[in-house]
């Protein structure tokens, strides 16, 4: 039997990585651009 307080623990813990993920490409981009 699962919680809905785990179901949304996982959501967020999956929304942050994504936004993780994102802003390191965003960061990773700006590096590239500054590089050249």
């Amino acid at each position: 039997m699962e919680l809905p307080f785990t179901k949304q623990l996982f959501g967020y813990s999956v929304w942050i990585g994504v936004m993780i993920c994102m802003a390191s490409d965003k960061l990773l981009d700006t590096a590239h651009v500054r590089e050249q």
